[in-house]
């Protein structure tokens, strides 16, 4: 077995075994909960909820959105959406995560996280990651790779590269002015304008 696919087969274990079970009003009629994550997103002692939802059609699920949730007393409001949900969902430490993976070639993989946090009644992009991992066409192990980070509170960016017998190299910099970080409301992962990374002096 590869190492992608044993990295991608232990993602999906572990996700399903911490999943949830959501309260069932909050799953509209017509869909199914694929994924949901709890956690206090706005910061009030109670638990929030984050839902991965399937549209039902004749058994199969049909396009899937985004759900989230906050807890009301013993009702909720559904305060943000999106219209099409990423790969996997978490809540960490009130933060909520978006989780994307995508295969470039049978020896690439990029993994995503957009971090998102609740503030003055809404959602800002408070946190980027991306990674892009190669593997060696033999042995399935890594062989190089490169990742950018960004802090949208400090606007302060961190690339770095490696490869095999290769010290890693990484640029810090600061996030250019005219980069306009997403909004929630409309985030598509498909067409959101990246970071940029640090370029070379």
């Amino acid at each position: 077995m590869s190492r992608i696919l044993a990295f991608l087969l232990a993602l999906a274990t572990a996700a399903e075994a911490k999943t949830p079970e959501p309260p069932k009003s909050l799953v509209p009629k017509g869909w199914k909960c694929v994924e949901a994550a709890s956690g206090d997103l706005n910061r009030d002692g109670k638990d929030d909820w984050v839902l991965k939802l399937g549209a039902e059609a004749k058994g199969k699920a049909k396009g899937e959105r985004l759900l989230v949730a906050l807890t009301k007393g013993a009702a909720f409001d559904v305060v943000s959406h999106l219209a099409k949900a990423p790969d996997s969902v978490a809540v960490d430490d009130g933060v909520l995560q978006l989780i994307y993976q995508k295969k470039g070639n049978p020896f690439e993989l990029q993994t995503e996280f957009f971090s998102w946090k609740w503030e003055q009644d809404r959602f800002r992009l408070a946190s980027y990651s991306g990674k892009v991992t190669t593997y060696g066409k033999n042995a399935g192990t890594e062989s190089g790779g490169s990742d950018v980070r960004v802090d949208f509170s400090t606007r302060q960016v961190e690339s770095s590269q490696w490869a095999l017998n290769m010290k890693k190299a990484s640029l810090r910099c600061d996030l250019p002015e005219s980069y306009a970080v997403p909004e929630f409301a409309s985030f598509d992962a498909e067409t959101a304008l990246r970071p940029p990374g640090c370029a070379k002096p």
